[in-house]
C-alpha cells in the first residue's frame, strides 16, 4: 500500500551511493496540515541533494574517470539529477492545486537512475 510523502522523506537513486533527503517548501497539504511532495518538487539541488557518488558507466564523468585511471576507479561525484516530474500523481491529494505524491512515485536521474522514496515508519496511508 502507498503512504503519502512529506518533507524530509529519504530518497534513494538506483545509481548512487547514498540516500538524501527531500526537500521542499512549505505549502501545506490541504485537509493534512502537513508540507507534503508535491510532483514538481524535483529541482536539483532545491528539492533532491546528490546521492554522494555515481556508479553509472553511461554518466559521462564516471566514464572519463573509468578512462583515466585504466579501470580503477569506477565511481565519481554524483551530480544532482534532471528537473522532471515525479510520476504517477496522486490526484486524491493536492497542494497549492498540485497533486502530491505517494510512496510508489518515481523519477528519472541523469543519465539513467531511477529514484525512488524509502519506506519510514510513522506513515500516512492514502
Amino acid at each position: 500500500m502507498a503512504f503519502f510523502v512529506t518533507a524530509n522523506f529519504i530518497s534513494r537513486c538506483t545509481m548512487g551511493i547514498a540516500p538524501t533527503p527531500i526537500a521542499v517548501l512549505p505549502n501545506m497539504c490541504t485537509g493534512l496540515n502537513l508540507d507534503s511532495v508535491r510532483i514538481t518538487d524535483c529541482m536539483p539541488i532545491i528539492n533532491i541533494k546528490p546521492y554522494g557518488m555515481c556508479n553509472n558507466p553511461l554518466n559521462p564523468a564516471v566514464a572519463a574517470i573509468i578512462a583515466s585511471s585504466f579501470g580503477a576507479v569506477r565511481q565519481f561525484a554524483c551530480i544532482s539529477p534532471l528537473p522532471t516530474p515525479w510520476v504517477p500523481p496522486n490526484p486524491r491529494v493536492l497542494s497549492r492545486n498540485l497533486p502530491s505524491i505517494t510512496s510508489d512515485a518515481k523519477k528519472m536521474c541523469y543519465p539513467g537512475g531511477v529514484i525512488s522514496i524509502v519506506p519510514l515508519p510513522n506513515k500516512i496511508f492514502v
